[in-house]
C-alpha cells in the first residue's frame, strides 16, 4: 500500500486484507482466540444480537455461530 512503512509492509507479509477485524470480549474469557473465517459484515447486527442475548457466551460458541454464517465460495 502506498505510504506504508517498511514494518507495515513487513508485517503484511506483501498482501493487504481489506477484511475488517472484529475484537470480542466474551464474559470471563481471559485468553485470547483467533478465528480466521471469513464473515460478512452484514452479520454484524446478528453478531450483536446474539451476543446481547447471551447466546454466545464462549470462544467455541462464537467459532460455531461465524461457520454457521460463512459465505458460500462464489
Amino acid at each position: 500500500m502506498p505510504g506504508w512503512t517498511e514494518r507495515e509492509r513487513a508485517a503484511s507479509q506483501g498482501e493487504f486484507d481489506d477484511r475488517p477485524g472484529y475484537l470480542v470480549k466474551l464474559p470471563d474469557q481471559h485468553s485470547g482466540t483467533h478465528i480466521d473465517m471469513p464473515f460478512d459484515a452484514l452479520n454484524t447486527r446478528p453478531l450483536l444480537d446474539a451476543l446481547l442475548a447471551r447466546r454466545i457466551e464462549s470462544p467455541e460458541d462464537l467459532s460455531a455461530w461465524v461457520k454457521q454464517r460463512a459465505p458460500l465460495p462464489r
